[in-house]
């Protein structure tokens, strides 16, 4: 299988930094760019398998240990591939695909983990869920990883053996509960050498870790759909009735005031008239706080014409499994899921979502919409269109579809088994709350809702975060250290496209570095503005990141310290008043100001040229 660039880049990230000395590397990867295919790739295994040894892959769902299982069997025909789950024990495997719960287990899983031997590399799949304290903690702790040696092992005294590196994939590194990633997975950092345009110096330009290829890189390059954005309208839907839990909402509340302003059927009636297509309804997902609730919106979709099935845990797989089947043949339009469909499920048939599960936790919003972010590669990339979320109650306000990445030190703070957040996945807790639920039924009063359905369009990818406008109204974008990238109305397009421009930070020769000043037009030229925004995206990112704007860095704890002496200089030297700014709100405000006296200048000369030419 032939890997794609971003999938041979991160392979070659994984080397650089064990090459560093980095033991346990995050990777971040949307859903939908392959992360199963890089982390069985005969590129990032045969080094380990060609010295003997074994590679563990860890998975939390039987979904995904059969998916890994399947990609590693493709990629490695010549390789023995194993599972170890339940009464499955192929330990004497090359390539070992196991649950966390097997080997996590009270009782089996010291005998199982004592099993595995020769383990030259560790692979966490769906890496979020593991912290230190947890049962993937435990699991690493068995094998060393946690050493602070230089070279970690573990085993008795007369059988030390090397630790195995540990590699984690996740489409979301951050979590919604008090719980660090930190405490298990390491930031990583890439240096490159690089000569700035206009600079008489070659320099070493630091790329912030981990490596990340998050879904505006999938879709700006065409491995995702795109998306659109339509929230739904619930009258009288209040969130202060809403409590929270674990640093989430509680479901049964949420249950509750779904139930009591109509939504299932409301946004049956918003389905229905956003998603027909002909005579049929385009295909989607559902996600419901509770299965009661999830029986309660099919039954609302069933009534529309929109042929709907409930899925949750307690079902049978093989239950399970045909009511998917009958959703990849069109016999099925909209499942409605509780809790089982977030992770590990794909059908790119499929590309409207309903978040009807309002959350807190912009990761388990990510997993939500990304189930409907794969292009159906049976169609021709002009008839795939864009993915629509259908949003309730403002979920897609709170959040984007940024990268997240949240690698802050722990703060050991006291936590109560109350806090657990759902993106701990324990399958105790869940299943406790999925049998909860199930023991109510599908017992709703038969009221029916009369009414309009109301939707607003909104921008899923939150470009409003990163990009901002100048006072005569150019949008621009903080390039890292070196400069800015900005639109201009297109000079040899149609009107009203847009060309990508990128340019120093200032508008003289900088003596003390030697960096020239410097404008320069890129290929992106004469396109719309949302194609213009995503590739002048990607200028920005090549030129050194999306600068102090960026989610990504929101919550560096550089940002809340002290602004420094030569920062608070500079600013009174524009006109700012530091008082009362941290470091990071400094910045954006300096960013800000300089951006205008650099930008508006030059598009007001190119207008000016534009006209006297004309």
């Amino acid at each position: 299988m032939k890997l794609r660039d971003y999938q041979q880049e991160a392979i070659e990230h994984i080397a650089a930094c064990l090459k560093e000395g980095v033991r346990r590397v995050p990777l971040v990867m949307a859903t939908g760019l392959g992360k199963t295919v890089v982390f069985t790739a005969p590129a990032l295994l045969d080094t380990y398998l060609n010295a003997g040894q074994r590679v563990l892959i860890i998975a939390h769902t039987d979904e995904l240990i059969e998916q890994a299982a399947k990609k590693a069997r493709q990629a490695n025909p010549d390789r023995r591939v194993g599972i170890v789950k339940a009464g499955l024990n192929e330990t004497h495997a090359q390539i070992i695909v196991s649950s966390r719960q097997t080997l996590g287990h009270a009782t089996g899983g010291p005998r199982r983990l004592a099993s595995l031997r020769n383990v030259g590399l560790i692979i966490i799949d769906e890496a979020h869920h593991a912290v230190r304290t947890n049962t993937y903690g435990k699991i690493l702790e068995h094998f060393g990883c946690f050493s602070d040696d230089d070279l970690p092992h573990f085993g008795d005294h007369d059988n030390i053996i090397p630790a195995p590196p540990v590699l984690g994939f996740t489409a979301t590194l951050a979590r919604g509960d008090k719980a660090k990633l930190s405490t298990v997975w390491q930031d990583t950092t890439v240096y490159e050498t690089v000569k700035p345009a206009g600079s008489r110096f070659v320099t070493r330009r630091k790329r912030p870790g981990p490596f990340s290829r998050d879904i505006l890189f999938g879709i700006r390059h065409g491995y995702l759909l795109d998306v659109s954005g339509k929230r739904v309208v619930v009258p009288d839907f209040d969130m202060s009735r809403v409590r929270q839990s674990g640093g989430d909402y509680r479901d049964s509340d949420l249950g509750e005031e779904l139930e009591r302003t109509f939504a299932p059927e409301i946004i049956a009636q918003a389905y229905a008239e956003s998603c027909a297509e002909g005579t049929e309804f385009r295909k989607g997902i559902a996600f419901w706080p509770l299965v009661e609730t999830a029986y309660h919106g099919a039954k609302a979709f069933n009534e529309a014409g929109i042929r709907s099935e409930v899925i949750h845990g307690e079902l049978p797989k093989l239950e399970r499994r045909a009511m998917l089947k009958r959703l990849h043949t069109g016999e099925t339009r909209v499942i409605h899921g509780v809790g089982v469909l977030t992770e590990g499920f794909d059908e790119p048939t499929c590309d409207v979502v309903v978040v009807a599960r309002p959350t807190r936790s912009a990761p388990l919003y990510q997993q939500m919409v990304g189930r409907v972010l794969r292009p159906n590669l049976e169609l021709p990339p002009a008839q795939r269109g864009k993915a629509l979320i259908l949003d309730v109650v403002g979920a897609g306000a709170r959040h984007d579809l940024r990268s997240l990445i949240d690698l802050a030190p722990e703060r050991h703070l006291r936590r109560d088994a109350e806090e657990l957040s759902l993106l701990e996945l324990d399958e105790e807790l869940i299943g406790i709350e999925e049998q909860q639920a199930a023991g109510a039924g599908p017992g709703f009063a038969e009221e029916i809702y009369h009414g309009p359905a109301q939707v607003q369009e909104f921008d899923p990818l939150g470009r409003e975060k990163l990009w901002a406008r100048t006072p005569d109204g150019a949008w621009y974008m903080k390039a890292g250290t070196v400069g800015f990238v900005f639109l201009i109305e297109s000079l040899a397009g149609d009107p009203g496209t847009w060309d990508v421009v990128a340019c120093s930070n200032n508008a003289t020769a900088d003596h003390r570095t030697g960096q020239q000043a410097w404008v320069q037009a890129t290929d992106y030229a004469g396109l719309p503005l949302d194609e213009a925004l995503s590739y002048a995206e990607d200028v920005a990112i090549d030129m050194g990141g999306y600068g102090s704007k960026s989610l990504t860095s929101r919550k560096s704890k550089w940002r809340n310290e002290e602004p420094s002496e030569a920062q608070k200089r500079l600013a009174y030297a524009l006109g700012i008043n530091p008082a009362g700014l941290t470091k990071g709100e400094l910045g954006e405000r300096v960013d800000a100001v300089k951006a205008v006296a650099r930008i508006d200048p030059l598009v007001r000369a190119v207008r000016a040229a534009v006209d006297a030419v004309e």
